[in-house]
């Protein structure tokens, strides 16, 4: 079985990833890092360069391979849970695990990354409505939720293990 996060960009979902994967001795594969290694691109230069569509697709293709992995934590990229498709493929090897914050502590932890193509000239407002954009796509993809909001990468981890652990 695979644990794969989702949710917006700045839930923690690669801090807490790394710190889970260790803690349970399972792999880390993170989809926009494996996009970056593949493509030898920037999200935001392949957004400018070949747009969001041809992204996307990429992803999917990520996605489809990490889905094949076991006993790996996947932290996908902010957009995956929006493809069916990508669900379809986390869902028959791993449990899904939602992680989100309020929209003020997303931008907190986002505000000073240049590398968000999603949050160009848009800053809290854009979050809002991203958020609000994907939240059924988030929730009805979700196995749990667990708000990041006032917690650090070790405790969603620690959080993330004992509600799994509960539920086997």
């Amino acid at each position: 079985m695979n644990i794969a996060l989702i949710g917006m960009m700045g839930t923690m979902k690669t801090s807490v990833g790394k710190v889970l994967a260790k803690k349970t001795n399972m792999r880390f594969l993170d989809t926009d890092a494996e996009y970056v290694k593949r493509s030898r691109m920037s999200i935001n230069e392949t957004f400018e360069r070949k747009g969001e569509a041809f992204f996307r697709e990429e992803e999917r293709k990520i996605v489809k391979d990490a889905a094949t992995e076991s006993k790996a934590v996947i932290a996908c990229g902010g957009g995956v849970p929006l493809d069916e498709r990508n669900i379809s493929a986390l869902k028959a090897s791993s449990k899904i695990v939602l992680l989100t914050a309020t929209a003020e502590r997303i931008y907190e932890r986002t505000a000073n990354n240049t590398s968000r193509p999603l949050l160009k000239n848009g800053g809290l407002e854009r979050i809002k409505t991203l958020m609000a954009e994907r939240k059924n796509a988030y929730e009805s993809a979700a196995d749990i939720t667990v708000d990041t909001t006032d917690m650090l990468p070790e405790a969603v981890a620690d959080r993330i293990i004992g509600i799994l652990s509960d539920k086997s």
